[in-house]
């Protein structure tokens, strides 16, 4: 990446400022003299094809990599070459296009690698923690390795969404991720068997009829399963009946959809007697 590469000139002090900097990664030379200014709740972007710098750019400023040349400062202190986990505590993130992980870390630790820094409050870190939770369509009973036969019930309770209102049973989750859900949504007033398989989810069957469900008020959602044999009852009502292709063996849960707010309790299993 090349001159000129300069965002907005400060007219007072800058928050972020690289000044003519050059960048190698061994002998090839990735930055020639860049420079930009990035002014405190300013937003810059740096635009360019694969290859030319822009990961780079911001890889010397978070300390990832070292310039040969120029020097990158924030609100006029200088923080070149300083190492990337004190810049972190001064403010500076940086988020990879890549989907890394820590392995070591459990997901709440992967979570929080982000959150647990200077400036933060404890309020808007559970606020954050709340919508990445809500990205996850699924919650896993601890407790319940393999479920086969007998009955898995829930009280649920629709808050909100603007795409969707679900709540629904999660069950025969596989360890690659395949799952089956009996869930009911509000904006369509209807109980559904939906499959997840190889990172497709498909519309199974739905139920012999509607049900207009009030929000804010609790209901009661509960499957039977026997064998391949598949019962789901909403308030005590049948209203879908499957024979799945074989019989259930996995892990359970619940299960919401994509903006969908809702609240779960008495999540209740009843094995089969034998």
């Amino acid at each position: 990446m090349s001159p000129p590469a300069t965002a907005t000139q400060p007219t007072q002090t800058a928050l972020v400022t690289v000044e003519d900097i050059h960048t190698y990664y061994g002998k090839s030379h990735i930055l020639h003299g860049v420079s930009l200014h990035v002014g405190r709740g300013e937003v810059v972007g740096l635009i360019g094809r694969n290859g030319v710098g822009k990961s780079t750019t911001l890889k010397t400023i978070m300390g990832l990599v070292s310039p040969s040349q120029g020097k990158v400062l924030f609100e006029g202190r200088p923080i070149t070459g300083q190492p990337s986990h004190k810049l972190a505590r001064l403010g500076i993130g940086f988020v990879p296009e890549d989907r890394r992980i820590f392995k070591l870390l459990t997901v709440m630790e992967n979570l929080r690698t982000g959150l647990d820094r200077t400036g933060v409050t404890d309020a808007r870190r559970q606020e954050l923690l709340d919508k990445a939770f809500a990205y996850f369509p699924y919650a896993v009973a601890k407790d319940v390795d393999d479920f086969h036969d007998g009955e898995i019930s829930l009280r649920f309770k629709l808050v909100s969404g603007q795409l969707d209102q679900c709540a629904g049973i999660l069950f025969n989750l596989k360890s690659n991720g395949d799952y089956l859900t009996v869930r009911f949504n509000g904006k369509e007033d209807n109980v559904v068997l939906w499959t997840f398989n190889k990172g497709k989810r498909s519309f199974v069957k739905r139920g012999s009829e509607n049900v207009k469900l009030a929000m804010n008020e609790w209901n009661v959602l509960k499957i039977a399963v026997q064998g391949t044999s598949l019962q789901a009852s909403l308030n005590g009502k049948l209203l879908l009946e499957y024979a799945l292709a074989e019989p259930v063996s996995g892990r359970i849960g619940v299960w919401s959809k994509t903006d969908s707010v809702s609240y779960f309790d008495d999540f209740a299993v009843t094995p089969a007697a034998k």
